[in-house]
């Protein structure tokens, strides 16, 4: 269990980055294309789906427009972003979006033929238990196919930051950054779970922003900043902050910007 990750914090972050998520999550909404590529490949006769943490609705859009005749529910915690994901499905019959805790969902069991989860596990204080529920809602045999973050997202954010921390003489601590999970814990809390026939792998992507101010306003826009460790200095944030820029610029700088880095996990798997 994660439990440094406050659940509060993290709805509370992305209901203020709703109203931005269309314009500056490019990332997300590319892995979202993505991941609803490839579960329409294996879709099948599959007739009831989950879309869990649907966020702003990039998969379920997308679905909603490639999938006639499907039942498909949306599920997030944020109030915020099912607004906008209302609004991408708004008329299409057999979709809707409900609010709800992944860690808790609200659905019989065995009554999803697949769920699907783009960029939300790692939200979780507790992975182990999202996989369990999510196995509590599928069929036999049901689908499930995420994409989530693994450790290496923002390093050169915790790397500067732990940096800046030392050369002002605070010190830091890996509490501080937010825990995403690596590719073997997620294999193990899914195969815990009951999920076989599993198919895992990573890769990175790095983006690139016109410089540290723009990518951390780009991060809040997102509804993540505090995520990457940012609200944990104290009294010294200003210096702080002063000594980040600096040095995530002269590790992470280029002619195309600063470099940032995310980790995406691929995960899909039946139930057993």
């Amino acid at each position: 269990m994660r439990s440094s990750i406050e659940k509060s914090k993290v709805r509370r972050g992305f209901d203020f980055g709703a109203a931005y998520y269309d314009q500056t999550a490019r990332f997300q909404d590319e892995m979202a294309a993505d991941l609803a590529r490839r579960f329409l490949a294996k879709s099948g006769d599959m007739s009831t789906v989950l879309d869990l943490g649907c966020g702003a609705g990039g998969v379920l859009a997308r679905l909603a427009l490639s999938c006639r005749g499907l039942v498909c529910a949306g599920a997030d915690i944020s109030s915020g972003m099912l607004k906008k994901a209302h609004g991408k499905i708004k008329g299409t019959e057999g979709f809707a979006a409900i609010q709800a805790d992944a860690e808790s969902l609200p659905f019989k069991s065995g009554s999803m033929d697949a769920v699907v989860s783009n960029l939300m596990f790692q939200w979780l204080p507790d992975p182990a238990r999202g996989f369990k529920q999510v196995a509590g809602v599928l069929r036999q045999g049901g689908l499930l196919m995420m994409n989530t973050l693994g450790p290496e997202t923002f390093m050169e954010i915790r790397e500067s930051l732990s940096a800046a921390m030392g050369s002002a003489r605070i010190p830091s601590s890996d509490g501080m950054f937010h825990p995403f999970p690596p590719v073997e814990e997620l294999r193990q809390n899914a195969e815990s779970a009951g999920f076989g026939d599993m198919e895992i792998g990573s890769r990175q992507s790095r983006r690139y922003y016109q410089d540290i101010h723009t990518l951390l306003r780009s991060l809040k826009k997102q509804g993540v900043q505090n995520s990457a460790g940012l609200s944990s200095m104290g009294l010294g944030r200003r210096r702080i902050m002063t000594l980040f820029a600096e040095e995530y610029t002269r590790r992470f700088g280029s002619a195309q910007g600063v470099r940032v880095t995310y980790e995406v996990i691929h995960l899909a798997a039946r139930k057993a």
